[in-house]
């Protein structure tokens, strides 16, 4: 992530590289992402909420809300979390933890016989 000092920089490169020009002298249908990168111009981002905390401005336009919307499953899951969390701490063979394909030449060294 771009720290706030950073801006500058980016700003230069996009300049130099002749981005930011072609950006601004675009349509209208460019006028966020205009907005956008006058935010890093300018080295200025104010988040909305306290709990958001972002190194870079925010997407000027856009809502502040979970990408996801709540499914039921979601709340079976976390009622079962103490269950499988106790069932996973029960596995004592770290090779049952892994199924990947990629992991087969490891349980190979660990068990010849697989």
């Amino acid at each position: 992530m771009a720290e706030t000092a950073d801006w500058p920089q980016i700003v230069a490169a996009m300049r130099a590289g002749g981005y930011w020009a072609r950006v601004m002298a675009a349509g209208p249908e460019l006028d966020r992402v205009k907005q956008y990168l006058r935010a890093f111009e300018a080295s200025r981002a104010s988040p909305p909420d306290a709990a958001l905390d972002p190194h870079y401005p925010l997407f000027p336009g856009l809502g502040h809300r979970p990408f996801h919307d709540s499914h039921p499953a979601v709340a079976l899951l976390e009622a079962a979390a103490p269950a499988i969390a106790a069932e996973a701490a029960a596995l004592d063979d770290d090779s049952q933890l892994d199924y990947t394909i990629a992991s087969a030449p490891v349980r190979r060294l660990r068990d010849p016989a697989t």
